[in-house]
């Protein structure tokens, strides 16, 4: 096996952990519905390391976990053809570097989709 496969290979075993993961918050997350912010918040916290995330809220009152890397002023967005949300950060020249992929409480299923044109900026808890 060359590096270039290994490479491929060794991200091929991430994607997979990282669904496992994902699957499993949001069984805890579906069951969280209803809470109030300051729960949600404490429950996002409690569970961020483990999830190698931390807890944000947004401007206009999203929360959900984001990379560890992601920092105040970060964007949010979908991908077409993706499902999972992402944050993004502006560098130069109008481009944008990916930081990793997100959970937003109430936005897994599409919703984010929805919210077209409504640009949701980090506000780490």
């Amino acid at each position: 096996m060359d590096k270039t496969e290994r490479i491929l290979d060794e991200r091929e075993r991430e994607m997979v952990e990282m669904e496992r993961r994902w699957s499993v918050l949001q069984q805890l997350m579906q069951g969280l519905r209803g809470l109030k912010t300051e729960a949600m918040t404490l429950f996002m916290e409690a569970v961020s390391e483990n999830f190698e995330r931390k807890a944000f809220c947004g401007q206009k009152g999203y929360k959900g976990l984001v990379p560890t890397d992601a920092k105040e002023g970060d964007l949010l967005c979908v991908f077409l053809g993706s499902n999972l949300p992402s944050v993004v950060r502006k560098v130069e020249d109008g481009r944008y570097r990916l930081i990793g992929e997100a959970y937003i409480y109430g936005f897994m299923d599409g919703e984010l989709m929805k919210v077209v044109g409504d640009q949701i900026t980090l506000e780490l808890c």
